[in-house]
This record gives C-alpha cells, structure tokens and sequence, in this order.
C-alpha cells in the first residue's frame, strides 16, 4: 500500500472515531438539554398549584384534584396526572378508573418526591414520555418531614410531605427536533470530513511528489543509468535530500560505468561467454551460450563450470587458448568449439575468478566435411568419367555383335539364351557407365523451367510396377500452386526413381510410399520441397553419413552399384538444391529443396533452351 494511502486510511479511521465521538456526544447533550427544559416547565406548572393541590389532598377530595389534574394536561399536554396521598393510594386521576388503586412502589416514590425531582423516559402505548413525580407539602404545619430528609430531602423544605403527584409529559417534538439537530451534525462533521480529507490528500500529494521523484531516479540507477538526476522543489529538508542525491548520482556516473551498458555489450558478443568464481561456481553467463546450450540462465547460475564442457581433458580453472573441445548441451548433444579461459585476479593478486570464452565451430566443421566430400566426389568423378570411356567403346563393339546374332539366329536356336543374355548384361553395364558420366559432369546448358509436381507424377509411373510387385503402397501429396524450378528433366526424374527404388528395397515386407511436394517460404530464398517417406527398416546411424559416397552400400553383391544416392546428391547440388535425410526404425524421410528462381531467370532461360526439345542426360 502506498504512503498517501496509508496515511488518508489512518487519518480517515481517526477522523471518523473523532467524528462519531462528536455526535454521540451532541446527541446526548441535545438530548439532555431537551429533557431538562420540558421537566423544568412541567416543575413550574406543577408547583403553582401545590397549595391547591395540598388541600385536596389533605380532605381526600377528587373533586377538588381532578380539575386541576385537567388543567394541567391541557396546558402541558401531559399525557395523565395522577394525585397519590403519602400512602401511595390513587386519590385522583386524569383516567378514573385508576381512583383508588394503591401504587406498590411508594416507598420509591417517596425517596424520588424531591424538590429536584428525579425523572425517566418511559413508553405508553408506542409514545415517549418523562415519567415526572412532584412531592406536595403541607407547609401549614411548619414541621419538615423527618421521613422525607432521610430520603434525601431538602432540608430547608418546610412542612409535612402529605402526598406526591405523578406526570407523564410527552417527548415526541423532542425527539423529532433532537433527530433534526443530529442529522444537521452529522452532515457537519461528514462535510468537514471530506474537506479535510481532500486538503489532506493534496498536501500529501505535493508532500511526497520529491519522494516519488527520487524512487523512480534511484529505480533509474538500479537499471544501470548513473546520470538519472531528480528537480529540487523546496528549500526544505526534502529539497536538501533532492541536493544530496543528485551530487551522489553525478558521482557515481563519473566513477562507474553503467550496467546497462555491459548488459548490452554481453547481450551483443556473438561468442558464447562464462564467469565462474574462484571455485568454478558459474556466475554470469550471456545470451549466445544459453541460445547455443539451450539452458536458462537460472540453470546455470551456481552450478560448476564443468557442466559445460564435453571434454573432461579440458578444464575451466586452467588457463587455455583457442583449445579445440566441445560443449555439452542441455540435450546431451556436444557440440564443438574452440575454447579459452582466462583467470580474473584482484589487487592483491588473489585469484577471485575465471572466465571462458568460446567460439562455436559448427559449421565449420560441416564445411570441412562438404569439402572433403567434394573433393573425393571430384576424385571419383575423374576416375569415374576415365574409366567409362574406356570401357565405352569396347563395350560398344560386343552390344553391336550381341544385337547382330541376335537378329539373325532363329526361334529356338541353342545359343539365343547366351545371346540375349550378352545383350542384356551388356545394356546394363552401358546405364551404369552413363550413370558414371553423369556422376562425373552435370551440364547446366539443358534446364528448362518446369514444374515438380509433373516430374513426380511422370516418375511414379514407371515405378507402380515394381511397388505392386513389392506390396508397398503408394501415396502422393502435391502442393498446388508451385512456382517452376530451373531443372534438367531427365536428371530430375532420375533423382525421384533413385529415392523411390531406395524406399521400395528398404520395405521388403511391404509398406507405404508417401511423396509429398510443397512450398517452404524463407529469407532471403524460398524452396519447393520435395519429401519422400517410407516406413521401412531405416538407415543405422553408423551409415548415414556414408550414404552419399560413391560405391558405398549395404545391399548385397550383385544388388547394387552404391551410385544411386551419390548420384542424387551430385545432381541435387548441380541444381543449387539441399538434400538431407532424417531416419530411424520404421520412418525414413529424405528431403529436397530446389531453389525458388525469380521471374527473370526464368525467362532468360527459357529463351536459352532450343525450342520443342528437353535433353535428357
């Protein structure tokens, strides 16, 4: 709860005691007041009569009481009058039925027959009255009543108390105009209430504005901004404060450098940065760690700095330069880094605690790998295209003398089976030599503007058979709207079989296989994707970074060349595309990403492309 809240809620409690005090206090006066005026009248009415009153009492005459009972209720407006002889016994009354009733309080009624009589408020009948009693004396006997001085008497009274008259005047004009001076109270003190609650809370208001003003500056300093200053309004104390605190604020600007400043520079350092205590607790950590580990910053703040490394070679306490290790992630993935860590010394040349700095270097070493791929793709390329041509045209000369025998040896004849066997081997090694060409050099003369989706369609044609065969079912999924790729067509189609047969041999049992096309909108390029899905045995771990080298597979002998995924990969790359793969028991996904080419490159190459013919190589 705020200052000016709290003290409006003190002061309000205690103005609305004081104010409740004040009117119960009123009231009761006002109340006291009236009630002393109306019994003083109904006393001075009484007393006029009391000789009178005395004589009839004394003769015992209704007669002579009850007409001055009447005029009294009618000046007054009583409500009954009652005469009593000293005995308590009813001698008249303003209600005759009541003549002759003895009152049982009488000793009472004797001690209250004052000459300042006691008196109380009673009700009748739903009416307020004072119940009011007057002694009568018979000051002819000079004698004063000795019962009635040890009741409480006056003692200068003169004469004999013979009897006591009992008035009930109404109090309902009293009460009203008591209700009336209460309510006018009331709204009094309410209306002081809020004037002075409203006085209250704008002096509070410019009270503490110096107050509000130095928290938010000092608010200022705590986030790190040293020249937050505060204006001076008064010569008071608080002024003085204002003085003091802005001399401390220019201090403190001169002398320190503001720790939003070193935030932002730890937030922008694009290498990963620890600082450890002396005992290796992690003390501070900056964002392009916890981004690259995947930890938050309360993970990490107390725990030992050997967490973090992957090595157990490498130590944080020991000082190191451009180490390479690697760094272990939340996810227990290492990943590596070229680490240094240097000591943080005090003073006094104590020891007070480390900091480690670190350089991720992952895509370097993926960038190693691409280009020792690349350069043993180059190598088997040469080797590849060599031999191709050498074995080309022998390989020409025995498919030419196959297919001659083959033309003329009759149905039936003995040596049609070698023939034709001779001619199919020799087909199938002249694919295998294309497909070397092919792996060697890739023309990029030839790609025309098309769309995948026909490609796809085109390639599941020819591959159904061998799927049915095969019991694997296939699914399709072609995004709608895709934009053209620049492709060779023949190659595209080539890399779709080679991933297709792929997926159908991994399903030796039966399966499904899904290809799906879409489009993957990016910055600065956007991609139309292909996706084809099996849910075969799936490809070890050990093996999928081989997968893609030439000659390497796991099939058996006499079931595979290994070129089949290199010459994806080739011809993916000659296309400016991204291929990957992502396995595991039962769900194999291979993905190829073909660049999105602008309106104009489409164009210059359609215009390049000879018309009314697509080269398939």
């Amino acid at each position: 709860m705020r200052l000016t809240a709290k003290m409006l809620l003190c002061v309000g409690l205690s103005a609305a005691a004081a104010g409740e005090g004040v009117v119960v206090y009123s009231r009761r006066a006002v109340h006291a007041e009236l009630l002393s005026k109306i019994e003083n009248r109904g006393l001075a009415e009484a007393r006029e009569f009391t000789g009178a009153y005395s004589a009839g009492i004394l003769a015992s005459d209704e007669r002579r009481i009850l007409p001055l009972l009447q005029a009294y209720l009618q000046s007054t407006g009583a409500a009954y009058a009652v005469a009593l002889d000293q005995n308590g016994r009813v001698l008249s009354h303003t209600n005759v039925g009541e003549v002759g009733r003895v009152y049982d309080d009488a000793p009472a009624l004797a001690a209250r027959a004052s000459p300042v009589p006691l008196s109380r408020e009673i009700k009748i009948k739903d009416r307020a009255l004072l119940d009011l009693s007057v002694p009568v004396f018979d000051e002819s006997s000079g004698t004063p009543d000795e019962d009635f001085l040890v009741a409480g008497g006056a003692a200068d009274k003169k004469g004999r108390r013979v009897g006591t008259l009992l008035f009930g005047l109404p109090l309902d004009d009293a009460l009203a105009s008591e209700r009336r001076i209460s309510a006018h109270i009331l709204r009094i003190v309410l209306g002081l209430g809020l004037f002075t609650g409203v006085i209250l809370y704008v002096f509070m208001q410019r009270l503490l504005a110096p107050i509000g003003l130095l928290a938010a500056a000092t608010a200022r300093i705590g986030r790190g901004d040293s020249v937050a200053l505060v204006p001076v309004t008064s010569g008071d104390e608080l002024g003085e404060l204002a003085r003091s605190f802005n001399a401390m604020a220019r201090e403190l600007g001169a002398t320190t450098v503001s720790k939003k400043y070193l935030d932002d520079i730890l937030d922008h350092i694009q290498d990963q940065l620890v600082v450890a205590d002396a005992d290796g607790a992690i003390t501070l950590v900056n964002p392009a760690i916890l981004a690259l580990l995947g930890y938050s910053e309360e993970e990490l703040i107390g725990r030992h700095a050997s967490l973090l490394l992957g090595d157990e070679n490498i130590s944080f306490t020991v000082q190191t330069r451009g180490v390479g290790t690697t760094l272990a992630a939340k996810d227990g993935k290492l990943i590596p880094v070229l680490f240094s860590s240097s000591v943080i010394v005090d003073s006094d040349g104590e020891i007070t605690g480390w900091i480690g700095a670190a350089k991720d270097i992952s895509d370097l070493k993926r960038l190693e790998a691409r280009i020792h791929q690349s350069e043993k793709l180059s190598a088997v390329g040469q080797l590849a295209a060599g031999v191709a041509h050498e074995i080309n045209n022998p390989l020409g000369v025995i498919l030419g003398f196959a297919q001659a025998m083959s033309r003329v040896l009759k149905p039936g004849d003995e040596n049609e089976l070698p023939v034709k066997s001779i001619e199919r081997e020799a087909l199938r090694c002249k694919a295998l030599v294309q497909n070397l060409l092919t792996f060697a050099r890739t023309s990029h003369s030839d790609r025309v503007p098309m769309d995948l989706n026909t490609a796809v369609a085109q390639s599941l044609a020819l591959i159904e058979p061998q799927a049915k065969m095969g019991r694997v079912k296939i699914a399709a999924s072609l995004g709608e709207g895709l934009p053209p790729v620049l492709a060779n067509k023949g190659q595209l189609e080539q890399v779709i079989m080679n991933l297709a047969k792929n997926a159908i041999d991994a399903m030796p049992d039966g399966g499904c296989l899904e290809l799906r096309t879409e489009l993957a909108e990016g910055t600065p390029n956007s991609w139309v994707c292909l996706k084809v899905v099996d849910d075969g045995t799936g490809i070890p771990d050990a093996v999928v970074s081989k997968i893609f080298d030439p000659f390497f597979t796991t099939k058996p002998i006499g079931q595979g060349t290994g070129l089949g995924l290199s010459l994806v990969s080739e011809i993916v790359q000659k296309h400016s595309g991204q291929l990957s793969v992502d396995s595991r028991p039962g769900r194999t996904e291979f993905t190829i990403k073909l660049p999105v080419r602008t309106g104009r490159e489409l164009d210059q190459r359609t215009a390049a492309a000879p018309k009314g013919s697509i080269s398939h190589s």
